[in-house]
């Protein structure tokens, strides 16, 4: 004599779980030009408490659908519940096992969104499923009959003739009582985590190394994205859709940034860098021009034409660092002097205010240069002469 296996009976919290699954049997979608009938799975979630229960029709069970129907549904229930219990379908889990399965990574995305949590039934174990069933068994026999013989040529019109019977469907009385409305809005509803202010986008995936100026780079926009610097050379997930970039280092979010689409440009956050190259990284012609003036005028405006006279900004910015480094070591007055000088000069270069200062011209005035050009006038080729203007 075989041995009976027992069952156990599950009483479920408000608010606890939602059961989701996909329906056995599929409607179909008639192609207006062709009259070939298209399949239509049709996805069916009910919440554990109250069993109110939604259903909608997709082209497919692929990610992109399925996610959408998830959060299709957590809109119509109007909240989340604390826990998500799919099938093991591969949209949902990646490895199914009985003690560690392992979710899809798009999935566990969603349910972070969403603040829930992902439980996926055992394999073979359809007991843990049972309540969902139930209601597809429910939604053969109340809407499926409905929709018998009607045909729908666009999957926009096969949904709009299944809402009405959804809701009638909820508001059928269960053995005579409560319907599952009622029971969802005086026992569950309250009990619901809030919707996020922003609906779940679907993202794309791409494993990424940091490089060594602490950014990724998103080849499908031939774009780099900054990280925290602390991640350097380390593998790091990049989650990206049509308005921002999400980047994950062992499932925790360690950057954010609206997308850009312009080829081999920088996105950069400041607190992404080290120090030191949160300082270069802040190098402009008007920071160098700053800098001068906290100096004297004559310093800011020497290192603003310093910039505008060289072609590539590196180059300037290299100069103008060195001609504040100066500074330090001549002091303000004599740095003043020296960028004075080179500019009645026309000359912009660190090399001349190298020149300036170690023939101690900037305390010459320059009306009173009458000495040798040959052994007291810096060298340039852009220098004409006192004699030039007299």
């Amino acid at each position: 004599m075989g041995r009976q296996s027992l069952t156990m009976h599950f009483d479920h919290p408000a608010g606890e779980k939602v059961f989701i699954d996909y329906a056995g049997k599929k409607l179909h979608v008639t192609d207006p030009d062709t009259g070939e009938y298209v399949p239509a799975e049709v996805f069916v979630a009910t919440l554990g408490c109250s069993q109110y229960t939604y259903v909608e029709a997709t082209y497919s069970q692929k990610k992109p659908d399925f996610i959408q129907s998830c959060r299709r549904m957590l809109e119509f229930f109007g909240g989340v519940p604390r826990v998500i219990v799919p099938d093991n379908l591969r949209s949902a889990v990646t490895k199914g096992s009985k003690y560690s399965p392992v979710i899809n990574e798009t999935f566990e995305t969603f349910a972070e969104h969403y603040n829930t949590t992902i439980l996926p039934t055992r394999p073979r174990q359809p007991r843990e499923k049972s309540l969902v069933e139930g209601a597809v068994r429910q939604v053969y026999q109340r809407i499926y009959t409905e929709l018998h013989g009607k045909v729908f040529l666009s999957l926009e019109s096969l949904n709009q003739a299944l809402a009405p019977l959804v809701n009638k469907y909820n508001d059928y009385a269960l053995r005579g009582e409560e319907s599952r409305r009622e029971q969802f809005e005086t026992l569950e509803r309250s009990t619901l985590l809030a919707l996020p202010e922003l609906p779940y986008l679907l993202m794309s995936v791409k494993v990424c190394t940091v490089m060594k100026n602490t950014h990724i780079y998103l080849g499908e926009d031939k774009h780099y994205y900054s990280v925290p610097h602390q991640y350097m050379g380390k593998k790091v997930k990049v989650l990206y859709n049509d308005n921002r970039v999400e980047i994950y280092h062992h499932y925790h979010p360690i950057a954010k940034h609206s997308r850009d689409l312009r080829k081999h440009k920088y996105t950069t956050s400041q607190e992404h860098l080290a120090g030191n190259h949160q300082y270069v990284s802040g190098w402009s012609s008007e920071f160098f021009a700053g800098e001068g003036n906290k100096i004297s005028p004559e310093v800011g405006t020497f290192l603003a034409k310093l910039m505008e006279a060289i072609p590539h900004p590196e180059q300037g910015y290299r100069s103008c660092l060195g001609i504040l480094n100066l500074s330090r070591k001549a002091g303000p007055q004599r740095i003043s002097g020296a960028c004075k000088r080179a500019a009645e000069y026309g000359v912009y270069t660190y090399s001349m205010i190298m020149q300036i200062l170690s023939k101690n011209l900037d305390s010459i005035p320059f009306a009173d240069e009458q000495l040798d050009e040959s052994s007291q006038m810096p060298e340039h080729h852009n220098i004409r002469g006192n004699k030039y203007f007299s």
